[in-house]
């Protein structure tokens, strides 16, 4: 697998305002020899679970959800994003509050697309606050779908997400940790550096 560490080293930029920034392997330009080898090792991490549907939200996820999606043939569904209170009908909903954009915004999926027999595998780009994975577990739950886990490439462990996750039984499986964003020097420390 290729050392995600070095990739988040070399290209990874924090702004000023200490926001990571990935785009140059993850969110716009993608390194698809990168993806494949997450998925492969988000596949050997849940092995022994019966995925039915992987679950993910627009935009940042669906790359990596659909590179998993390949790997283990199943079905990727992305929840849209929608910045009105008007949602197509036949959906399910949830909001979620975006630390980044500093608003709130409701995510749906259709109905038809997640039900009470599916094994669901969410998978999203970075978990900080964790807003957006909390959401896609409420989909799941509305539908009565198992979740089976929460796959991210970037765990934020200074802002408390994931591990508020975890605190309601939800598998959570990180790549990289990161212990906080040092924005003086525009870069990362990783947790395991402490």
């Amino acid at each position: 697998m290729k050392d995600i560490k070095k990739i988040i080293e070399n290209q990874v930029v924090v702004n000023s305002d200490g926001v990571l920034c990935i785009e140059s392997f993850l969110n716009q330009m993608l390194d698809v020899e990168l993806l494949h080898d997450i998925a492969k090792e988000w596949n050997s991490r849940f092995k022994d679970a019966n995925i039915t549907k992987i679950l993910t939200i627009e935009s940042g996820g669906i790359a990596l959800a659909t590179a998993l999606g390949l790997l283990i043939n199943v079905p990727v569904v992305y929840a849209k994003k929608e910045y009105s209170t008007k949602l197509p009908e036949g959906s399910v909903s949830t909001k979620i509050y975006s630390c980044s954009l500093k608003k709130s915004y409701y995510a749906y999926v259709s109905e038809d697309f997640i039900n009470d027999e599916d094994n669901v595998l969410i998978v999203d780009d970075v978990v900080a606050n964790g807003w957006a994975a909390d959401g896609l577990c409420d989909l799941c739950v509305q539908q009565g779908a198992t979740i089976e886990g929460i796959c991210t490439v970037l765990e934020k462990n200074y802002l408390q997400g994931a591990k508020r996750l975890r605190s309601k039984g939800i598998r959570v499986e990180s790549l990289v940790k990161l212990e906080k964003l040092d924005s003086a020097n525009k870069k990362v420390i990783f947790a395991d550096e402490q």
